[in-house]
């Protein structure tokens, strides 16, 4: 997933073309991400470090009439040039301009 519409982007340690967070030191960071997804839909994404999965969050929206809001907080510890990104495993709708990825240094 990119998330393309910046409101900060202190250190510049994530790309809005490919969509990774790329860790500039080692260290505990916190990541979040939020999905908005529309009514009868879902959206499943998961957080991965280095391509490999290391947390899962599931919108299931299928029953309701009007949009859903979810979202997953998972705390990391990455080496310097680490590189995190969120991927879709099942994404039949995702609402992007509500929808964000944070990530910061503890």
């Amino acid at each position: 997933v990119v998330y393309d519409k910046l409101f900060f982007n202190y250190g510049h340690a994530y790309n809005p073309h490919s969509g990774f967070f790329t860790a500039p030191s080692a260290g505990l960071y916190v990541f979040s991400w939020s999905s908005v997804v529309a009514a009868g839909k879902i959206f499943d994404a998961e957080i991965l470090v280095n391509g490999q999965r290391k947390g899962l969050g599931n919108c299931n929206n299928e029953h309701s009439r009007g949009f859903e809001n979810c979202a997953n907080t998972l705390p990391l510890v990455l080496n310097t040039g680490d590189k995190v990104n969120i991927r879709t495993t099942t994404a039949n709708y995702l609402n992007d301009y509500w929808s964000s990825f944070k990530g910061w240094k503890v």
